[in-house]
């Protein structure tokens, strides 16, 4: 069964769009209705994922359903089964033999994507406040504990790093100058190394939580002043599971990333007041040079992807050196 295909068919939804998109990554389709998105997971694996299972997607939808809706509830309204019919028409929630499942959502025009306001207004103090109180409340009854705590160990967070530089070797002379690779290297494992009481004191703390895992602003709406944090990470523990510290540095490093320094200093110094938290200001840096440094990784993939276009490839090697960059201004000030 064509999954794709059948749900480019206008009969295959409860409201009978007029009209139906879609919008996919390595990992899923979602498919946009004009009133609901619906988002269904591919069959892959990755290695870091793997949704090869009709038994792991569900798993995987309820878990990606019960995570974000602590962030967006009005976003996320619920998971449905996909079915065969007996003529043969694939319906969502309809009654028929099972074949898939997908998370039902709010559908918000992509011109909401915070990403895309930045760059045409910039960001507002209101936005940044409302974006701080959706991330304290959600800490603060996030899932946390012995089996989270591991992840902020001195082990793991140094294997995060090993595993960073052991994937980036080949992009060394190419999207990252070799001396840039090194000092960064060296800053890194000099930071861990001084620093060991202070991130086994966040364990003993409870800063470890399952976080988003991946807060940026091309992962947050605004909609009429509302702000909707969503595609929080559910399928993989480590890389979803870590010190808020680590989480809100994604989203302060994204807003450095596109010049907003003032901002991101004004979320940051609001973030300490409103959690007490005046430790994470001795991690900030540190954690912002890791996400930078992944943000690079990642996009130089995409200079071995074999998919991509050579122009598309041109502009990811920009970008992948821009976050390198930013990742080696981090680790001179951490």
């Amino acid at each position: 069964m064509d999954i794709f295909k059948a749900l480019m068919n206008k009969e295959a939804y409860d409201n009978t769009p007029r009209h139906v998109k879609v919008i996919q990554t390595h990992i899923s389709w979602v498919f946009l209705t004009g009133k609901y998105a619906y988002k269904v997971k591919k069959p892959v694996n990755f290695g870091f994922l793997d949704f090869t299972t009709l038994r792991k997607r569900a798993y995987y939808c309820r878990r990606e359903f019960e995570i974000n809706r602590m962030f967006s509830p009005e976003l996320y309204i619920s998971v449905l089964p996909i079915v065969k019919e007996a003529g043969g028409r694939v319906k969502i929630n309809g009654n028929g033999k099972l074949i898939e499942y997908c998370i039902k959502m709010k559908e918000i025009e992509q011109s909401k994507i915070l990403a895309r306001i930045i760059k045409n207004k910039g960001i507002s103090k209101s936005i940044l406040n409302k974006i701080i109180n959706i991330l304290v409340n959600y800490y603060a009854v996030a899932e946390a504990g012995k089996n989270i705590d591991k992840y902020g160990s001195v082990s793991i967070i140094r294997y995060n790093w090993e595993e960073n530089f052991e994937q980036t070797k080949s992009f060394v002379g190419i999207a990252i100058e070799k001396k840039d690779f090194e000092l960064i290297k060296k800053e890194v494992y000099k930071f861990i190394s001084h620093n060991k009481q202070l991130l086994r004191e966040r364990v003993r703390e409870g800063k470890i939580k399952w976080c988003h895992g991946d807060l940026h602003s091309a992962n947050i709406f605004v909609d009429k002043g509302k702000v909707y944090i969503f595609d929080a990470i559910e399928f993989n523990r480590r890389f979803a599971c870590s010190d808020i510290a680590c989480d809100i540095a994604f989203f302060i490093m994204d807003l450095e990333f596109r010049g907003l320094y003032k901002e991101a200093s004004y979320f940051l110094n609001k973030f300490i007041k409103a959690t007490n938290d005046n430790k994470l200001a001795k991690l900030i840096n540190f954690y912002k040079c890791y996400r930078a440094y992944v943000r690079g990784k990642v996009t130089s993939f995409k200079l071995y992807d074999n998919h991509i276009g050579k122009k598309e490839k041109g502009l990811a090697k920009i970008t992948a050196a821009k976050y390198f960059d930013l990742a080696k201004r981090y680790a001179m000030n951490m």
